[in-house]
Order: C-alpha cells, then sequence, then structure tokens
C-alpha cells in the first residue's frame, strides 16, 4: 500500500472542463438537486455552516482541514476507464463576488484493501475561485489505487484554507466510452481521391478534444487502398508541439492512410471510422503536378471582414489629424478605405497603460497635456502637440469611415505603485476601474438621464459635447500586455490580472451588457503555451468574451538572411498551431460558450531584421503578412478580429510610410484581402505542393518546423454565387512553380472562366519595393498556371458572360447566368447603384443592381455585364460587376 507521501507524488494535476459525454455510463450519482436532501453525504466540521438548497450542496469553510465525507459502503467495482465528475464553483465567503485564483481540490477513497483515511490514495486538481460553475472530469481509472472495491469518497475542495464558499451540483462516478474528437489535416492539404509527388506525407492531428481526459496518444497508420488490413506506421505521444507523424518513403501506388487518437482510458475510433479521420485513396505519383482544388460548394465559415483591422499610434495622430474636418492627410485616409480598415485599435500598445480618457473630451482649450510613457516604464513626457485626437475624434471618424473602434482601458490592480502625474497617489485601482466603465457610459449609454454607472452623466457629456447618440463601442480590451513589463499595466503575476480583470469585466458589462470585455493573453513566438494563459483561460474564460494575443513574429535576431526567411516562412504554421491550443483553452473553459468567445489579435506584424532594410517593408514579410491572413480566415470559429500593428505613423513596420502614401509591402496583402475575398470561406486543397524544412540554429527565436508546404491558399465566394476568389502564397524564394488549377467545382461542364489575376512580388526576398502585375484572362475550369517564386497571386474568376443581342432574349436564360447587354439606354435611375435600362425601341427592359455605385443619367448608354436573377419582389434583374458608359 503506497503512503499519503506517495500518493501525493503520484497525484495528477488536471484541469479537464467539459461536460460528460452523453453515451457515457453514470455508475454513481450524487445529485444534489433536492433541498435539504444531502444524498448521504456529510460535511466536516471545518464546513461551519453548510446545507442543500437552489440545486446545490454549499458550505463555507471556519477552519483547516475541511472535508466531506460520501456515503459508507458503496461497494463499486473499480474500472479502468472510471473518472470521478464534480461540478462546483468555489469563491470567498464574504460576497457573492469576492472571488480568488487557484485552489488545490483533493478526492480520496477507501477501497476493500485500503480502509484507513491515513492511507488513503486520491487525486488531486486545480480548480479557480472564480464564482463561475465548472464541471471537473476527472480520470481515475488508470491510478494504480483506483482497484479492487471503492467503499467510500472523501472530497476536499478548499481543505487547506479558511473562508472559502464551496457550491456542488453533483458528485458522480462514470465510466469513460467515448473516444476523442479531432479531425486531420495533411501538410499539403490533399484529399480523398488526390494524387500527389509527396512520397513522405505528414498527417497532423487538429482540433483534438476529449471530454473527459488528456489526449495522451496519436497512431498512425497505413495500407494499400480498399484492402482491410491496416499496418501502424509510428506513434505519437508527445502533444507539446501537436500530435504528427511523416511517413516513411512510400513507393508509387494508391493508398489508405489513417489516425487513431487516444485519450487517457484507451478510447479511440476505429481506423476508418469519421471522414476526418482518415485519407482514402491517396494516390503516389511522383510525377504529378501541383494541383490546386477549390471546393466551391464546401463552405467552411463565413468570411471574417475584421481581419483588416490596424493599430495607430494615436497621439502622434494628434499632430496631424484636423478637427474642424473629422479628417487626417487625403493620402493617409484614402489608404484606410483602400484597405477597407475593419478595426482601428486605440489609443494603442502601451501607451493605453497611461492613457486617461477623460482628459482627452470636451473643448479642445480644456484639454490637458498628454503624457505618454516609453513603453520600458520611463516617461517620454508631455507630447509635442496639442491633444486634439481624443476619444470623440477617434469615435467620429470611425464612424465616418466605417470602422469598428477597439478600445483598451488602462489597468490597474489592487496594491499597485501608482503612475506619476495622473494616477491617484493612494488607490490608482479605483480609480483606473471607475474610469474603464465611466468609458463605457460616455461611449454607449443613451442619452435619457439613465446614468448606469452613477455618479456624473456621462452620456450627458456625450451630448454636450456634440454626440448626442451613442457609439456603441463594441470591443474593450482590459490593458495592452500585462503579461510582459508594460510600464504601470503588468501585475506581479497572472492571478492578480484576472482578479482585477473579472472586477474591470463586471463593472463595465453592468453598463452596457452588450460589450465584448477582452483579458490579456500570451501567444508566444517560441512555444505553443506560456505559464500566463495556463492560469488566464481556465480564470477568466466563464467571465470575458474575448482574449487579445499579440501574435507578432519572429522578431528574430538571426542575421543570416537564408534562415531568417526560412524562418519568417514558418510562423504561419507556428500560429495555426498557437490558435489550435487556445481553441481547446477556451472549449474547456468557457462554460459551454466555444464559439462566442474568440481571439483579438489585436497587435501583430511580421518582424524581418536586414542590415539594409528595417522589418516588414521587406518582401518576405509580404509573403508572411499574407500567410497569416490566410490563417486567420480558416479559424473564424475562434478569431474575432485581427489588428496590424500599425497602420501610420510606426516605428518602421508601418503600412503607411510617409504623408505622402507610399506604402510599405505588408500594405498589399491587405488590399487583396479587402478587396478580392467574399463573403464565405470555401474549402481548398493544395496537392503536391514541395516542402521545406525550418530548423532553428539558435540565431532564430522560432521553433524548428518540418515538412512544411511551400504553397499554400486559401479561396471565398459570393454568398449568391457569383463571384469567387483565390489566393494562392508561393514561398518558393528561388523558383516559380506550374500548378494546376481546379474551379471546376464553381461552373457548370464546359463553361469556361473570366479570370482577373493580380500578383505581388519583388526583384527579390530583401526587395523593399513591390512589383504589382495585373491582367485579366480567359481559361476553361481548369487551366495550368506559373505561380512565381516568392509571390502572392489572387484569382477572382467568374462565369464567361454570354453576349445577348437583346433584353428579352437575355430574360431567357436561367437564372444564376452571367449575360453581357450592350448598347442599351438608361430609362431611369433611383439609387446610387440601382437603374433600368430599356432597348431603343422600348420593346424590353429590365433592372440593373451594380456591386458598386455608379454616376449614370437617364439617356446614357451602356454595356452591362453580370448574373441574372430576381428580386425580393419578384422582378427579373442583373446584379452587374461591370457597368460601362460609353
Amino acid at each position: 500500500m503506497k503512503s499519503k507521501l506517495q500518493a501525493a507524488i503520484f497525484a495528477v494535476i488536471l484541469s479537464v472542463v467539459i461536460s460528460a459525454a452523453q453515451g457515457d455510463v453514470v455508475d454513481r450519482d450524487w445529485t444534489f438537486d433536492t433541498e435539504g436532501n444531502f444524498k448521504g453525504w456529510s460535511p466536516s466540521a471545518q464546513f461551519g455552516s453548510n446545507g442543500v438548497a437552489a440545486g446545490y450542496w454549499w458550505g463555507e469553510s471556519s477552519a483547516i482541514g475541511s472535508y466531506i465525507l460520501g456515503p459508507a459502503g458503496m461497494g463499486l467495482n473499480a474500472l479502468p476507464n472510471h473518472y470521478i465528475s464534480i461540478k462546483m464553483r468555489l469563491r470567498n465567503s464574504s460576497a457573492t463576488n469576492a472571488y480568488y485564483g487557484s485552489q488545490s481540490c483533493s478526492i480520496r477513497w477507501l477501497t476493500n484493501t485500503c480502509t484507513e483515511w491515513d492511507d488513503a490514495e486520491g487525486i488531486t486538481f486545480t480548480a479557480y475561485g472564480n464564482g463561475a460553475w465548472h464541471e471537473f472530469n476527472l480520470p481515475v481509472g488508470y491510478l494504480l489505487w483506483w482497484a479492487g472495491t471503492i467503499t467510500q469518497l472523501r472530497f476536499e475542495p478548499c481543505a487547506d484554507a479558511v473562508g472559502r464558499r464551496v457550491e456542488i451540483a453533483w458528485i458522480r462516478i462514470v465510466r469513460d466510452t467515448t473516444p476523442p474528437e479531432f479531425t486531420i489535416k495533411t501538410s499539403l492539404g490533399y484529399n480523398d481521391n488526390e494524387r500527389t509527388p509527396d512520397t513522405t506525407p505528414t498527417l497532423v492531428v487538429r482540433k483534438y478534444f476529449d471530454n473527459t481526459s488528456d489526449v495522451v496518444k496519436a497512431e498512425f497508420y497505413k495500407r494499400p487502398h480498399g484492402t482491410g488490413e491496416w499496418t501502424l506506421a509510428g506513434t505519437d505521444s508527445d502533444p507539446s508541439n501537436g500530435f504528427a507523424y511523416t511517413y516513411a518513403t512510400l513507393s508509387a501506388g494508391a493508398y489508405d492512410l489513417a489516425v487513431r487518437v487516444y485519450d487517457r482510458a484507451g478510447n479511440a475510433f476505429t481506423c476508418g471510422d469519421g471522414a476526418d479521420h482518415w485519407v482514402n485513396n491517396l494516390i503516389i505519383d511522383p510525377s504529378a503536378p501541383i494541383a490546386i482544388r477549390v471546393r466551391s460548394s464546401k463552405i467552411l465559415s463565413p468570411f471574417n471582414k475584421l481581419v483588416t483591422g490596424m493599430n495607430i499610434d494615436s497621439w502622434q495622430w494628434c499632430g496631424f489629424y484636423d478637427s474642424a474636418t473629422n479628417s487626417i492627410p487625403p493620402q493617409i485616409e484614402a489608404r484606410a478605405k483602400e484597405i477597407k480598415m475593419g478595426v482601428l485599435r486605440y489609443p494603442f500598445g502601451c501607451h493605453a497603460d497611461t492613457f486617461y480618457w477623460k482628459r482627452t473630451i470636451g473643448p479642445l482649450s480644456s484639454r490637458s497635456t498628454w503624457y505618454i510613457n516609453d513603453c520600458g516604464g520611463g516617461w517620454l513626457g508631455p507630447i509635442p502637440f496639442q491633444t486634439v485626437f481624443g476619444v470623440d475624434e477617434c469615435c467620429r471618424w470611425c464612424e465616418k469611415m466605417g470602422i469598428e473602434p477597439q478600445f483598451v482601458v488602462r489597468f490597474r490592480w489592487p496594491g499597485c505603485t501608482p503612475c506619476p502625474v495622473y494616477d491617484d497617489p493612494v488607490d490608482p485601482y479605483t480609480q483606473a476601474l471607475q474610469d474603464a466603465a465611466d468609458w463605457v457610459e460616455y461611449c454607449n449609454s443613451p442619452n435619457d438621464g439613465s446614468n448606469p454607472n452613477g455618479g456624473i452623466d456621462w452620456a450627458a457629456v456625450r451630448a454636450a459635447n456634440g454626440h448626442p447618440a451613442p457609439y456603441n463601442v463594441k470591443y474593450w480590451e482590459i490593458g495592452n500586455e500585462p503579461w510582459a513589463n508594460d510600464p504601470y499595466g503588468s501585475p506581479p503575476s497572472a492571478e492578480i490580472y484576472c482578479l482585477a480583470a473579472i472586477a474591470y469585466a463586471n463593472a463595465m458589462k453592468a453598463v452596457d451588457p452588450t460589450i465584448i470585455v477582452s483579458a490579456g493573453a500570451a501567444i508566444s513566438p517560441k512555444a505553443l503555451t506560456t505559464t500566463w494563459d495556463e492560469t488566464v483561460y481556465p480564470l477568466l474564460a466563464a467571465h470575458v468574451g474575448a482574449f487579445h494575443p499579440h501574435p507578432t513574429a519572429p522578431k528574430s535576431n538571426d542575421t543570416n538572411l537564408e534562415r531568417l526567411y526560412w524562418e519568417v516562412m514558418s510562423t504561419s504554421k507556428h500560429l495555426e498551431d498557437c490558435l489550435d491550443l487556445r481553441r481547446r483553452l477556451i472549449r474547456q473553459w468557457s462554460d459551454g460558450r466555444y464559439g462566442d468567445v474568440k481571439l483579438l489579435m489585436s497587435e501583430w506584424e511580421i518582424r524581418t531584421t536586414d542590415t539594409t532594410y528595417p522589418r516588414d517593408v521587406l518582401c518576405t514579410a509580404g509573403l508572411a503578412t499574407a500567410d497569416y491572413l490566410r490563417v486567420y480566415a480558416e479559424n473564424y470559429d475562434v478569431l474575432g478580429s485581427s489588428e496590424y500593428s500599425i497602420f501610420y505613423p510606426g516605428l518602421s513596420d508601418e503600412i503607411v510610410k510617409n504623408s505622402a502614401g507610399d506604402v510599405s509591402t505588408a500594405y498589399y496583402p491587405f488590399y487583396m484581402v479587402a478587396n478580392r475575398c467574399f463573403d464565405e470561406v470555401v474549402e481548398t486543397h493544395v496537392d503536391g505542393s514541395p516542402r521545406f524544412d525550418y530548423v532553428n540554429s539558435g540565431a532564430g527565436k522560432c521553433p524548428s518546423q518540418t515538412d512544411l508546404p511551400l504553397i499554400t491558399a486559401f479561396a471565398t465566394k459570393a454568398a449568391d454565387d457569383r463571384v469567387l476568389s483565390l489566393t494562392v502564397i508561393n514561398k518558393d524564394k528561388t523558383n516559380s512553380r506550374t500548378a494546376m488549377i481546379d474551379f471546376s467545382e464553381f461552373v457548370p461542364a464546359g463553361v469556361s472562366l473570366e479570370v482577373d489575376i493580380w500578383e505581388l512580388n519583388a526583384a527579390s526576398i530583401s526587395a523593399n519595393t513591390p512589383i504589382i502585375t495585373q491582367r485579366s484572362a480567359s481559361y476553361p475550369a481548369n487551366f495550368i498556371y506559373d505561380l512565381p517564386a516568392h509571390s502572392v497571386t489572387s484569382f477572382i474568376v467568374r462565369p464567361t458572360a454570354q453576349d445577348k443581342a437583346r433584353i428579352s432574349e437575355a430574360k431567357e436564360a436561367a437564372n444564376s447566368t452571367r449575360v453581357r447587354l450592350s448598347g442599351k439606354i438608361v430609362t431611369a435611375v433611383f439609387e446610387k447603384n440601382v437603374f433600368y435600362v430599356e432597348e431603343a425601341d422600348r420593346s424590353a427592359g429590365i433592372m440593373i443592381v451594380s456591386d458598386k455605385p455608379v454616376q449614370l443619367e437617364v439617356g446614357s448608354i451602356v454595356t452591362i455585364t453580370g448574373t441574372l436573377g430576381i428580386s425580393p419582389d419578384g422582378e427579373r434583374r442583373i446584379l452587374a460587376d461591370s457597368v460601362i458608359d460609353s
């Protein structure tokens, strides 16, 4: 029999929080759903107050050593797939909102051979005193001391603490019979029945998750296509960089490849179960070409138009913003329109730690000097401009431009050191907390006297400042980078941040429950997770609507440009891995809100060091930026928005480089995404791409990665199926690559395509002058295309228009047919994009709805190209993608 010390050594600290799988078998169930019924459980004397009411048992610890003892004589045969499920919530007993950080909990048991509590074995896990219900599913069947006959349980939710309140909805012993969830992704994105020259394919396990325990192992199998015998090819038991396997060289032929993923209880799907668990009929052909296949009928998600968000250095905007015209210099403002800036993050970065919004509103003459910090703990002193780009100016400019503002509130915590000049010298935390709630009221409350936060009626102040209607700011971040070394905004620990952040979220949402409050979460270029994240997600996922990591990459110090290039090209894979892990963390800890809790990637850029050109003006960074945007587009389920750092002006990493409106290479991927992507992301497969490895020699920042594709791609289409886009990134720094591009699902058999092509390139990977090539061409549904070395190529495809001589002839065509009408007369103009055309003899007419505003007059002679359809009123119309006024 093991001693208690041995039990402690072998105890597993688990953090599995999710509802048990519906198919699992409950062997014992103590659900405290009847008032006064303890279901045979008895609390120790150290729970001075306790009871059963409101659907749960509750107890408040009054002394060290508290526990609750289960009924004796349970007589349960221990099974290797057993787990204990406990649904509970914790807080301090002093108040309903008195939260605390981590809490070590233990559950112990007696058996027919271990009959004394002094020798009882058990399991320890970590819970959090954040007042939120969590279901803890604790695998015990694999433990050596879960054996024989289990006779009694003893639960110690807070034995080491006094003044804790514990609420337990149920304690259950359950048999785990449900395999883990997962999907697989091949390194090259190939699908069933596809042909590849890759003789050593790699399978990557994605989105893996188990309801009960950790995923502990993935097995990779193969067989000749269609035969019955699977052969184990390899195993991966190390989740530190995701589960993956590269097959040994496969000879030419057809294969089936499959994955089995195991939880701790040994549950796994049978090979070949589930379409997402295996690849059927993969044809290995060393002579096969690269093929890019767009599955336009398979919609993956909406396209997130908030990926074009930007940071601005708001204090510098005070130097050129014109408050009289609510504008910035026209060359710069035009660039914001061109990239369709989705989000503007204000006031930017570490400067938010010393931003006092109340000093930026009201008449300009009344505004205090704006002091800023140097992002390292010191002061840069007062800004050299009058504070003209304050909160109202930011909101009004965003209103004019159609941009979503995203505000970063100043973060402080109890007992923090006050910042000089403007912090309350006694209690800067309460001051900052009040400021955050007041800021929400100023921006979002109606001017009706409701004054939800009490004190000054900030909505009335906003109205007096010239904007009676609310601004309805949706996104609010609690601090900038609290995990880093932000001056005055980085607390000593993640737990301190979390407890203060809960207070911030509650105070701000009490003013406006519709806002999305975001907590600071890190993403490291070096590793999948951080100790900060391992605390922040469990404590905050039930309280906030988002987390805001900053995946700036790679910030490498490698001066070898060859290695640096491949390091930068590898970062998008690391980003995907990081998103996959955070997807699991959100699912584990958000109490059923997975899909609602998002990631706001609120600071990111591709920083590439070069002795000649700094950071992301290089072609290298342009390619990586495009690939990051691909990753964001493909992870809609977890991504809320992304904000590039920075728009203008910046530290040599800006989108707009100067007041003349000149742009960096990174501008062009944003332009492409803003103007050449449509409503829905559709499935895209890149088959047969060459691969590369990145090996960190020690000078780089990113982890080594292997078997990465040189060609990546993503596609979108319009919701009405009229148009489709494909973006392809060729990371090969030396060679162009020939690919077969397949749009056959998009058009009927025999219909050709009109293709608008846009290429981003440069003379070399270190060039800072982009080369943009644009052209149009007609292609069949499948065509061969040469992708230039180190390039991004964007295709917009439409079915070739059928020329129709007369309107009546066009109306005879089926809906969704693309037609062209020439020489028709405009007879009525209604809105900027709605008008009617008729024949010269007035024998027939049709409504035209243009994709974009047009300047037409009655009597204009026009050529229309577009897709036939029916209006909501049942009228035949053409949705025009081209209107030419002749």
